[in-house]
């Protein structure tokens, strides 16, 4: 899969990055850059959001690796919301990565006070 890149200046939810679930092993890159001051959270949903008659329900994104299953500030402590998101806030670079199959992921922008970036890579798709 060619990158995709979801970028925002306002609040709110990014249009979702579609990935392919058939492909296994299932590998997702995700890397974000923010401005200092917004606080974002990159959520994951394992329903077909191509389908207009169903509302996908979103889930934090959360990975079996060392990162302990939240993603994480530079400090190496995640902020929950009460909603369960793992918040990122500050103007630093995070790179985190999908080892389970979901439908899509999108970027959900609390804060913004500059511009947020995400970049999405699938493993496994031929060019």
């Amino acid at each position: 899969m060619r990158q995709i890149v979801v970028s925002t200046t306002t609040t709110g939810v990014s249009d979702p990055v579609v990935l392919d679930t058939y492909i296994a092993p299932f590998q997702v890159s995700l890397g974000i850059a923010m401005s200092s001051g917004s606080e974002v959270a990159v959520q994951h949903t394992y329903d077909n959001v191509l389908d207009s008659t169903i509302t996908p329900a979103w889930y934090p994104t959360t990975s079996s690796a060392a990162d302990e299953g939240y993603l994480l500030q530079e400090d190496g402590f995640e902020i929950l919301q009460e909603n369960g998101d793992a918040l990122l806030t500050g103007d630093e670079n995070f790179s985190h990565f999908i080892d389970f199959p979901v439908a899509a992921v999108r970027l959900n922008t609390f804060t913004n006070a500059g511009t947020v970036t995400m970049t999405v890579l699938q493993a496994g798709i031929p060019r």
